[in-house]
């Protein structure tokens, strides 16, 4: 860890010495030093977009790997994963408390595991905490780790308007810029923003490390937009879903239906996101001619395929004897 901290260091002193070459008036930077200083820089920009690396944010150091998420459901990745030369990864931003925010923590009431493995990892990796006491533990984690956890982070993912009106979580300039582009009319408070964040990088990637803060009216506009950005789905009755793009991570529901309504024909087709954020058919869910959908009684009735042992909004006991008295069977 003292060693990953004096390449930071030493890599912020070149950014801010290179800075100041570059930014000094003409006669003091000779054009041969100018041409190096801004090929240089140049070239680190490009190799930052090409290994994960977010100008002004992050740049890895040479002998990192990014290591992508192919599974990923979003369309772009906010927590990114590097294998270091020793073969232990390190995640940006870093996942603190993230298992607290996302429920993969110990249940208050009975201290079980709600996600069995992957809770597990949490709790290893010290994401179950307010406060990192030892950062050498969570980043060093193993990758295959690391690529399990950012996942299930990443199905979590919506951006939302903070108590203290701060987008969160955290989103890195570049995608700060990229959700910037997509709003149509912006106000002026969004616009001086997005302004202000583009003129902290210049055009040769040299970039200020300077806070730039939002003002409510801005952050309110761009937290849809870094959804949409993100291809992030909402929230609702009926989130619909494309199975391919997200999949499942825990098993999808099953359920012993009764006939639907006269005139209506169960839907198979019709993917939804469940509570857990995966991917699956919606239970019971049916349809008549003109595609409206049919009200059903016995949605209820499910048992998570993945174990077992997790029953889908009501107690399982409950479950039971109310499907024994309809006659049901699971």
């Amino acid at each position: 860890f003292q060693d990953f901290l004096g390449r930071v260091k030493s890599i912020v002193v070149v950014k801010i010495v290179l800075v100041f070459l570059c930014l000094i008036p003409q006669p003091f930077c000779p054009e041969r030093q100018q041409s190096n200083c801004n090929n240089l820089i140049r070239i680190n920009f490009i190799m930052a977009e090409d290994n994960g690396g977010r100008p002004g944010y992050h740049s890895p150091d040479p002998t990192d790997t990014y290591l992508r998420d192919e599974n990923n459901p979003l369309q772009r990745e906010l927590w990114r994963v590097f294998e270091t030369k020793d073969g232990t990864a390190y995640v940006i931003p870093r996942p603190d408390a993230l298992g607290l925010k996302y429920g993969l923590c110990d249940d208050e009431d009975d201290d079980s595991l709600p996600f069995g493995e992957l809770s597990e990892l949490a709790l290893e990796y010290g994401l179950c905490n307010e406060t990192i006491s030892d950062p050498s533990i969570i980043n060093s984690m193993d990758p295959t780790d690391a690529l399990q956890l950012t996942n299930y982070f990443h199905r979590q993912l919506i951006f939302e308007v903070t108590s203290d009106d701060m987008v969160g979580p955290f989103a890195p300039d570049n995608d700060i810029l990229a959700a910037c582009a997509t709003i149509e009319s912006p106000a002026p408070e969004t616009t001086q923003y997005c302004s202000a964040v583009e003129d902290k990088c210049n055009e040769d990637g040299v970039c200020i490390d300077i806070a730039v803060l939002p003002s409510p009216v801005a952050v309110k506009e761009l937290v849809p937009a870094l959804n949409a950005l993100y291809g992030v789905i909402l929230p609702s009755e009926h989130a619909h879903c494309d199975p391919d793009q997200w999949g499942s991570t825990f098993g999808c529901p099953v359920a012993k239906c009764a006939e639907p309504p006269e005139g209506c024909q169960y839907d198979q087709a019709f993917y939804v996101l469940n509570d857990l954020r995966d991917c699956c058919a919606a239970l019971c869910y049916a349809t008549d001619s003109l595609g409206n959908e049919c009200i059903t009684s016995v949605g209820d009735l499910a048992l998570m395929a993945s174990g077992g042992a997790r029953w889908r909004q009501m107690g399982g006991l409950f479950l039971l004897v109310t499907s024994m008295l309809m006659g049901l069977r699971l």
